[in-house]
């Protein structure tokens, strides 16, 4: 995670889940889950077909419908059923590093979320930010190990 950005910046939430890895890396690989378990997510518009290569975009929809922001979230880099790299698009608010992590070496699979704003006006107030994406990606992360431990959709 080190190649994110120094450590007061990076906001990281992990949980464990008696999931399959293959189960929550199935949710992270369909774009048109996100929009059930990524808080503040209101739609997902669209998604290239090769997601969640390098290069793809899933185009969102984010906050309440009348205040909606449109944005997009790219793939930068993954290891299929392991790990996805993401740079998501919310301007002028925010432009985010995302990497999610998903091991399952252990009895239970570790799914990690570390987030890093390098761009937008979220670059302006860091530790308020922080504290708003801390609570957000932790309920993202329990939607998601919700979803996954439910088999799905």
């Amino acid at each position: 995670m080190a190649a994110m950005g120094p450590a007061e910046v990076v906001v990281r939430v992990e949980s464990r889940t008696d999931a399959a890895p293959e189960q929550v890396w199935r949710l992270l690989a369909d774009p048109y889950t996100w929009a059930d378990w990524v808080a503040g997510t209101s739609a997902i518009r669209a998604a290239d077909a090769h997601w969640p290569a390098v290069g793809a975009r899933l185009y969102h929809r984010f906050g309440p419908r009348a205040l909606a922001v449109r944005g997009h979230t790219t793939v930068v880099d993954v290891e299929p059923a392991s790990r996805i790299g993401l740079l998501a698009s919310a301007l002028p608010y925010a432009l985010v590093r995302i990497e999610i992590t998903v091991d399952g070496t252990g009895e239970r699979t570790r799914v990690a979320l570390c987030e890093q704003v390098v761009g937008g006006l979220g670059m302006r107030l860091p530790r308020v930010c922080g504290v708003v994406q801390r609570a957000r990606n932790r309920r993202s992360l329990h939607r998601l190990i919700e979803l996954a431990e439910r088999g799905g959709r």
